[in-house]
């Protein structure tokens, strides 16, 4: 069932604001996966996180359980890039992981996507409706793109000023970039994003094993740097257009 359906069956809340994380199909679906993202049960060591083959087969579930916002996220994209008159877009999702994002933007219609993703075991479970690139890098060789779609990957890459410039390049004139990242919080906001996973089922052991995991993997950077950055690379109308705890989502324009 399309994630564009989801709101029509939330009950009425004046005054509240609707989240895909209180959505009953989205609970049934989160539950399902958390199920099976507790049989993943990694031993690798601090700093030695990778998309491997046990990861990929429960991506998902990590997914649903560990990111706040990730089904509205989705949605977000696919409802924003549904203002766009085109019939057609040309749309590449950067770290396309098994392809959720890829999943929902072609139960809506489209069919003109692409998917990067590092990981080649990734590639082997992703939704497969769309030309699938293996790389570590932006193909720039298949631009121009009307749409990027860079959501909780860029904070993975070894040189994410690099990989800006290489996204910007190969936008179209009024081409869209939405980039979601875990950003440098204080200890208090981090503990938030804690409580977010705790409320997913995730014990203590499993926070403080991921925390290890991640170290010198996942890099954050603050809130402005990202701003900076993106205004350096050459982008205009840069936007947050959604935001949780530690997670933040920028929109941002190549302009003409």
């Amino acid at each position: 069932q399309p994630l564009t359906t989801l709101e029509k069956q939330l009950a009425k809340q004046s005054g509240q604001t609707r989240s895909w994380e209180h959505d009953p199909i989205a609970q049934t679906q989160t539950r399902h996966y958390q199920h099976q993202a507790q049989a993943l049960r990694s031993t690798a060591k601090a700093g030695e996180w990778k998309f491997d083959a046990q990861v990929a087969s429960v991506f998902d579930g990590i997914a649903r359980r560990e990111i706040p916002d990730y089904l509205r996220v989705i949605d977000l994209c696919v409802r924003f890039i549904q203002k766009d008159p085109r019939p057609q877009p040309k749309i590449i999702d950067v770290g396309s992981a098994t392809g959720e994002t890829l999943r929902h933007l072609h139960q809506v219609g489209y069919r003109n996507l692409y998917g990067v993703e590092a990981s080649a075991d990734m590639i082997a479970h992703s939704f497969n409706q769309a030309v699938l690139i293996h790389s570590e890098h932006f193909p720039e060789t298949y631009a121009p793109f009307d749409y990027v779609l860079n959501n909780w990957t860029l904070h993975f890459i070894r040189d994410p000023i690099a990989y800006l410039a290489a996204i910007k390049r190969s936008l179209s004139p009024n081409g869209v970039l939405i980039l979601s990242d875990k950003v440098s919080s204080s200890p208090r906001v981090h503990e938030l994003y804690y409580d977010y996973k705790r409320s997913k089922g995730v014990s203590e052991a499993e926070i403080e094993q991921k925390r290890q995991q991640i170290e010198g993997v996942l890099v954050t950077q603050p809130f402005d740097w990202y701003w900076q950055q993106l205004k350096h690379a050459g982008f205009e109308h840069i936007e947050v257009i959604n935001a949780n705890a530690a997670f933040m989502t920028f929109m941002a324009v190549n302009p003409v």
